[in-house]
């Protein structure tokens, strides 16, 4: 039980009678607790933002802190301007000088601008957007290749990686990235910003760490403007900025909010260790825990609680909720995933209230953003970004078809698709050289005295088929490229050699939605140019639409009344890296993977919508085991699965948390 203390400015009796806000035991302990050192585990939808900011109002009106001597750090600009706004909306008129909240990397800037004023430096200006072209040149100068857009994004994801993990040349031997020669680029990118005197959002941390570990005047004079230290969103903050808030919060009171089990951006570097820790850095610390979700329905709350607990790098949590709703979660089989998109605008339209499609990559929403702007619908997209797709080989490829069907001299679309018809690099270079004296690519490449015997039977073969494309609907030429024009044997060699099945599959997927509407092979390319453009540029959005297309991790710290998850199956959440690691007993992927999952089915607030099926474009997938393992369904159904042994299967079905 919870001894209530005689304040003047009692915190949960200004919530309840001004607000309407009844705490708990819990939030009450977590705002009134006089431990110094605190790590706080909030369940999703627990109130940990109305928790954190009463905190700090506690220590200013009831303990005589100065609002200036706090500093509340959290995760990301929107987060910290909503959290300086709820502190406002409650006790605005209570605290004169309210503190101010901000992002850790704000507070690192400060720290620069601060350093290059006391010591007549120049501070390097902020990479807005640049990174990629100086990137891809240096990229193109060591591996003697063009960097590809998803190319680009895994580089800059690496890179952010080892520095947020604070990883050594030593140590980046074990560590699996993406790009060839990675460490040479890495140096060469570092060098090349020092020259220009610029940095990226990674470099303001080091260069902050760096300079409160060295200088010492600096770091008397940042680390003597507070008393108290709060972080928000602890399991999404790297290791670098643990580091930077260690040195700065030696002998001060830190309140640390964080949930491990939401902790879904390992991928830059994410450190939820620290949370696993924090006794042991701090002997004195308190950890308290926040469990009841005010947000889902009962039946979401249990059905996610039971599948998160199978997670064994984990605090023992229970999460609870008071709050009722039959039926809360439905599953929707489709004969294939094609079908899920005109289902979605049914499905929205009959809701009432918000409705969220949640997705794990961006261009699963293309479809989704087609229909809407064809039927000029109001809705609100978290990310528009479809560089990934429309750059994507599999995309490029068929659009080559496309092109090489219509104009049999497009030099670009042949250097394409001659691959397919395993034509040697000579080939190509002979038609290049040679074209003029030529009518058609066909020719050039048939005449070329390197090319094979097999080469050229393809290359016949293929310029008799091509001319029959121009006369099909786009959605039945996508199907002949793939059968008559035989791609999807090209594929399955391009699968052999490392790439992802589902993915390639899925974008097929996607491209085949995006073709339904049109009659013709010139309408369909006309429309899909159209696309990229507009979905390149920002949308003219509507703040206040019912519909939100958002990917999981855009969603964090989120709620809508129906959530709809998209794409459910194996090889997409969980991804496939997952899959084949579990497949070796090597949990710490999959375990990441179900964190991903469990937050996108705690931001519904009245029901979860899933949308599963046997196939996508046609070739057999596996529905996610994650749904299986959400549902309980029984360990021999989810043991028929292919390519799951039945060791895996046991682990999945008996992980229990280690941590108290």
């Amino acid at each position: 039980m919870i001894t209530v203390p005689e304040y003047t400015d009692h915190i949960p009796v200004i919530l309840e009678k001004q607000f309407a806000i009844q705490l708990n035991s819990q939030q009450i302990e977590a705002i009134e607790s006089e431990k110094g050192n605190i790590l706080l585990l909030a369940v999703p939808g627990s109130g940990k933002t109305t928790v954190m900011v009463s905190r700090i109002a506690h220590r200013i009106l009831n303990c005589g802190v100065d609002s200036k001597r706090i500093l509340p750090l959290t995760f990301g600009r929107e987060t910290a301007r909503d959290m300086q706004r709820r502190f406002l909306s409650l006790f605005g008129g209570r605290v004169p000088e309210p503190p101010r909240f901000s992002t850790i990397h704000s507070f690192c800037l400060q720290v620069l601008n601060y350093y290059a004023r006391r010591y007549g430096r120049q501070r390097p200006k902020l990479l807005a957007g640049q990174e990629g072209a100086l990137l891809r040149g240096i990229y193109q100068e060591i591996n003697g290749e063009y960097l590809t857009d998803d190319m680009l994004e895994s580089l800059q994801n690496d890179i952010g990686l080892v520095k947020n993990r604070m990883i050594t040349k030593n140590e980046l031997r074990d560590y699996e990235v993406t790009a060839q020669n990675f460490s040479e680029i890495m140096e060469q990118y570092d060098e090349g910003k020092k020259r220009r005197n610029v940095m990226d959002y990674e470099d303001m941390l080091t260069f902050a760490l760096d300079i409160l570990q060295k200088v010492e005047p600096v770091r008397k004079e940042f680390a003597g403007r507070y008393d108290e230290i709060y972080l928000d969103e602890a399991q999404d903050t790297s290791k670098l900025q643990f580091e930077i808030l260690r040195v700065l919060g030696k002998g001060k009171w830190t309140f640390f909010v964080g949930d491990e089990d939401q902790c879904i951006y390992s991928f830059r570097g994410a450190y939820p260790e620290e949370l696993y820790g924090f006794s042991v850095r701090y002997p004195d610390a308190q950890v308290l825990k926040m469990e009841e979700n005010f947000r889902c329905p009962s039946e979401i709350t249990g059905k996610a609680n039971d599948f998160i607990k199978m997670n064994r790098s984990r605090y023992a949590k229970e999460m609870v909720s008071g709050k009722a709703g039959e039926a809360a979660v439905e599953v929707i089989s489709l004969d294939d995933y094609s079908r899920q998109y005109r289902r979605l605008l049914e499905l929205a339209a009959a809701e009432t209230g918000t409705v969220a499609v949640l997705y794990r990559y961006n261009e699963s929403a293309i479809p989704m953003l087609s229909l809407l702007e064809q039927g000029q619908l109001p809705y609100s997209c978290r990310e528009r970004s479809q560089r990934s797709f429309f750059g994507s080989f599999v995309v490029r490829d068929v659009l080559a078809y496309f092109q090489l069907a219509d104009d049999p001299e497009n030099l670009g679309a042949f250097e394409r698709v001659c691959y397919h018809c395993y034509c040697s690099r000579a080939v190509v270079l002979y038609v290049k050289n040679n074209f003029p004296r030529y009518r058609s690519v066909w020719e050039a490449a048939l005449d070329c005295p390197d090319a094979s015997a097999y080469s050229r039977k393809k290359l016949l073969r293929m310029r008799s088929l091509l001319p029959a494309l121009r006369k099909k609907p786009p959605r039945q030429a996508i199907d002949w490229i793939e059968e008559k024009l035989e791609y999807r044997d090209y594929l399955k060699g391009k699968f052999d050699q490392g790439t992802n099945r589902i993915t390639a599959h899925l974008k097929l997927n996607i491209l085949k939605a995006l073709s339904e509407p049109y009659r013709t092979a010139d309408e369909f390319l006309l429309g899909l140019d159209s696309l990229a453009q507009r979905l390149a540029r920002p949308a003219d959005q509507s703040p206040e639409a019912a519909l939100t297309l958002s990917t999981i991790h855009s969603s964090k710290g989120l709620e809508f009344d129906t959530v709809v998850l998209l794409d459910m199956m194996d090889g997409i959440l969980p991804s496939s890296q997952a899959v084949e690691e579990a497949e070796y007993e090597e949990m710490d992927e999959m375990e990441s993977e179900a964190r991903l999952f469990y937050v996108a089915v705690t931001r519904a607030r009245k029901k979860l919508v899933i949308f599963t099926s046997a196939f996508c474009n046609d070739e057999e997938t596996e529905k996610s085991r994650f749904v299986s393992r959400f549902l309980g369904e029984s360990e021999k159904q989810d043991g028929s699965r292919k390519g799951v042994n039945g060791k895996l299967r046991q682990m999945l079905g008996g992980m229990t948390s280690n941590k108290g």
